[in-house]
């Protein structure tokens, strides 16, 4: 053991004040290397759960559409074999409930990822030396955040606008189980006209989430990443 250590070389004491402040730098750089990455983690992990958002709104409209063609059939009378039509309907009715949950879990995941973004922006913005630089950043930030909070709110109404929507679905589906009749169907052209309303309106919210993830989810990792 003691050969072992006469064998390390011996660092120069003479050179230590010299180098001290190349050794300082490395540090630094080091340190700031990891805070890159680590905002760059934050950012990705966004992305990943913003794609999971934007994929189960589209799994959401896809199971909506097959619900409310299946129950629009039936209320026709265009159903071959109405009793195997209902039972299809009754399991669209179960899918459609199911990826409206799946949506508003992947909401609360991408929001909350959201706000690390910005506590990590915010924490950023107080290693900037340049003031003009700073005030550039927090503007950034701000727009991002507005941004941000205008399309989760889209994606809130959305989830909010599927429950009258499903409930009404499944009283209606409970109402066909007891009788297929014509006579039955036509009962329900008031109700199916008003169900269809919600439909077509729950349709055109997801869109407009769509359209507006793309633009949040751009500036975030440009921003943040």
């Amino acid at each position: 053991m003691n050969k072992l250590i006469q064998t390390l070389p011996v660092l120069n004491t003479q050179l230590m004040p010299a180098l001290f402040p190349l050794m300082v730098i490395v540090l630094l750089l080091c340190f700031s290397n990891a805070m890159g990455q680590a905002g760059s983690k934050e950012s990705q992990k966004f992305l990943e759960y913003s794609n999971a958002a934007k994929k189960s709104f589209t799994e959401l409209k896809t199971e909506l559409d097959s619900t409310v063609a299946l129950y629009n059939t039936l209320l026709a009378g265009e159903a071959k074999k109405p009793e195997s039509t209902y039972k299809k309907l009754t399991k669209a009715i179960g899918s459609s409930e199911k990826a409206a949950a799946k949506s508003n879990s992947s909401v609360e995941k991408m929001q909350k990822q959201a706000e690390k973004v910005f506590r990590e922006w915010e924490k950023e913005l107080a290693s900037y030396q340049s003031e003009q630089l700073k005030e550039l950043s927090t503007q950034q930030l701000d727009a991002s955040k507005q941004r941000h909070e205008a399309m989760t709110e889209k994606m809130k109404l959305v989830i909010e606008a599927c429950n009258p929507l499903i409930t009404s679905l499944n009283e209606q589906a409970t109402f066909m189980a007891r009788d297929l009749s014509p006579e039955a169907m036509t009962a329900l052209q008031g109700p199916a006209e008003e169900l269809n309303g919600m439909a077509q309106e729950v349709i055109a919210q997801i869109d407009a989430v769509m359209a507006a993830e793309g633009q949040d989810e751009a500036v975030l990792d440009d921003q943040a990443g």
